[in-house]
């Protein structure tokens, strides 16, 4: 008897390590698979335009550009189609899960000003492509830890309540994209100038520039947004509507949206940093 108790004690022990070895191998599996998922896009069919080849320019010929429908993005976009004449290809990650209102709302922005902006200047249909929706995007563990360090060790992207997992987003995104993407970065905003402002300065590579020239070892991971330019970094919001005034577009900045804590009734809530810093 006391044999036969042995055996089921040392049988149960077995089976407890199998089946933790076995978890161990499926979690590596899912993890595994998790990080090769590719990124995945979608394009809303309403945003075609009837009998416009978009295929007449090709993908070089475009300035991509990060768009939430926010002030300081509406206004590169703006500048970018009506002032230096580019076609623009946008791209808004739809990956804030924390924040489904808000979503709704920059989303509901983004329509809008297209549809104004395409009734307004019909002659822009061929240059302002279908925006470009993300809403999965391939995970990189290395992009990932950098962007922690850069949290942890430097105190970087402190500021963000919200959705701290925002500028990480763009960093994995952005890094395995074919072309540079403008990240509309302004002299009012914390985060990525707490991170950038020192280096643009000592390097001079406010406007026009890649991160990754000449990046000296105290900004290293910082080269984890070396895909991003950043064109507005030096201008602050009352300078992004003064421009905007004097080139006749501050009315489609108005049907931007800005607000990180929208309310329930779908209005802006005037007291988040970004409702405050918006002359609008």
């Amino acid at each position: 008897m006391l044999g036969i108790k042995y055996l089921n004690y040392y049988s149960f022990i077995t089976i407890i390590f199998v089946i933790y070895i076995f978890y161990k191998f499926c979690k590596k599996k899912i993890k595994i698979y998790k990080e090769t998922k590719d990124t995945l896009f979608n394009i809303d069919k309403t945003e075609y335009e009837p009998l416009i080849d978009y295929n007449l320019l090709k993908e070089d010929e475009y300035t991509y550009l990060f768009w939430s429908g926010g002030f300081s993005s509406t206004y590169r976009l703006c500048q970018l189609l009506l002032i230096e004449e580019k076609p623009v290809q946008t791209i808004y990650l739809n990956t804030n899960n924390n924040n489904i209102l808000q979503t709704e709302m920059e989303i509901r922005s983004i329509k809008n000003i297209r549809k104004t902006i395409i009734k307004d200047y019909p002659i822009l249909k061929s240059r302002f492509p279908p925006t470009l929706y993300v809403n999965r995007i391939k995970k990189d563990t290395q992009i990932s830890n950098k962007y922690k360090f850069l949290h942890t060790e430097y105190g970087y992207f402190n500021n963000i309540d919200i959705n701290f997992e925002i500028y990480e987003n763009i960093a994995r995104f952005s890094y395995h994209y074919k072309f540079p993407i403008e990240l509309t970065i302004d002299g009012d905003e914390y985060n990525m100038n707490q991170a950038l402002s020192r280096y643009l300065e000592d390097f001079n590579l406010v406007k026009h520039k890649k991160l990754n020239e000449n990046i000296p070892v105290k900004y290293n991971y910082l080269h984890i947004f070396d895909k991003c330019l950043f064109t507005i970094s030096h201008l602050t919001k009352k300078k992004l509507k003064q421009i905007a005034i004097n080139n006749n577009f501050f009315y489609i900045l108005n049907m931007s949206w800005t607000c990180e804590n929208p309310t329930e009734n779908k209005m802006i809530c005037t007291i988040c940093p970004k409702c405050i810093k918006t002359p609008l």
